[in-house]
């Protein structure tokens, strides 16, 4: 994973029935993990506070992506793996999204399920959650049931 800060924990299903086919568009299983600094061992010592971990909650969606699988694959049953990468915004939202998808008759839902992906726009600090230009990746995959 191209993501030195984070990684993301996500897996979701969406199953649509079309004439009789059952379609599945699923959100593989990936992680984001975050680094975080050691705690001093001076705020280890004295009453118990609550100690403010900067940027603890930035990197981890909080919802699933929205995907569906694309009518124009439904025909052909065809499957498909996307990695999509993106950036997110000031706003907690993706953007820029590049889905690299395995057949690109998947390439816009795979975009249009990483634009639904909401970010936290602050830590649990308070403090603005600097994203910056570090590129994040969510895998989907599609498979049409036979």
């Amino acid at each position: 994973m191209n993501v030195a800060l984070a990684s993301l924990l996500a897996t979701s299903a969406v199953l649509i029935g079309v004439a009789g086919c059952n379609l599945v568009a699923q959100n593989k299983a990936e992680e984001f993990t975050q680094t975080m600094p050691a705690i001093p061992e001076a705020a280890l010592s004295g009453p118990l506070t609550e100690i403010c971990e900067p940027h603890r909650e930035c990197h981890h969606p909080l919802n699933r992506a929205e995907v569906s699988y694309p009518e124009a694959a439904i025909w052909d049953q065809l499957d498909a793996n996307c990695d999509a990468t993106f950036l997110i915004g000031p706003d907690g939202r993706a953007y820029d999204i590049e889905p690299n998808c395995t057949n690109d008759v998947f390439d816009e839902s795979a975009i249009a399920g990483v634009r639904t992906l909401e970010f936290n726009v602050v830590d649990q600090c308070g403090e603005p959650c600097a994203y910056g230009d570090e590129r994040y990746t969510y895998p989907l995959e599609y498979r049409h049931a036979r």
